[in-house]
């Protein structure tokens, strides 16, 4: 008998549930700026300003073990995913462990990021409950 996954789960919940309510998130080339930017230093060091986009999802992977999160996988109601790295010292809705996303792994409930690009990566900025 095959096995089904927690991830399978969930996407199947997103899934049935977007298409039951008519829920959309924005895809990777959707992605919704906020108008916010942060300060940083751009792949070479020098200072710049990155533009804060944001995307709702459900989240199919974690790595990292039980006090950091090295990165985590979304995927989006249209099927794309993202795959996110947080920015140090980043808390779940701005205060609870960022552990808190294998909770959302297991349960299949959404999540909403604000990241910015720094090359190839997505650096995520703050994560909590979609809604």
């Amino acid at each position: 008998m095959a096995s089904i996954r927690p991830s399978s789960i969930g996407l199947l919940a997103l899934v049935l549930f977007t298409g039951a309510c008519g829920v959309t998130s924005p895809s990777p080339t959707e992605v919704q700026p906020t108008g916010e930017a942060t300060a940083g230093a751009n792949e070479e060091g020098s200072p710049d300003q990155r533009p804060i986009e944001s995307a709702t999802g459900v989240v199919i992977d974690v790595r990292g073990n039980l006090s950091s999160i090295e990165s985590f996988g979304i995927v989006l109601a249209d099927s794309s995913s993202l795959h996110l790295e947080p920015e140090p010292g980043v808390l779940f809705d701005g205060e609870g462990p960022l552990s808190h996303l294998r909770d959302h792994l297991r349960s299949g409930q959404p999540v909403e990021v604000e990241f910015y690009r720094n090359g190839n990566r997505l650096m995520a900025t703050a994560v909590g409950d979609a809604g």
